[in-house]
């Protein structure tokens, strides 16, 4: 690997640091329930994870196409929260687009 890689917090080594980084510190990661949701589009591979009152939404686009989304509304209230994503913060509509090769984890607490 090189230095330069190593030194970019943007770049592909990192982004899989933080995975690791999140599947030991959100046990919903590994034991959630598992929901496969967007059956119908074969670019989006989309799930939903519960476990207790947590929820976790993870959303990818394997195209390199924008991808029409209609997700679950409760994942756009203010206290979702976004725990990694390879664009800006994009998805801000339930009713919206993925960009080509977007994918995002959003994290749920229910009260």
């Amino acid at each position: 690997m090189r230095k330069k890689e190593l030194a970019d917090e943007n770049s592909v080594f990192h982004y899989y640091r933080k995975l690791i980084e999140l599947r030991k510190n959100y046990e919903i990661i590994v034991y959630g329930n598992y929901e496969l949701i967007m059956k119908e589009d074969t670019r989006v591979f989309a799930y939903l994870r519960s476990l207790g009152e947590q929820r976790l939404l993870v959303i990818c686009n394997f195209s390199d196409e924008e991808a029409a989304v209609s997700l679950p509304e409760e994942f756009f209230r203010e206290d979702a929260m976004c725990l990694i994503h390879n664009y800006n913060d994009s998805l801000q509509q339930r009713h919206s687009r993925l960009l080509p090769y977007e994918a995002a984890a959003y994290y749920l607490q229910k009260k």
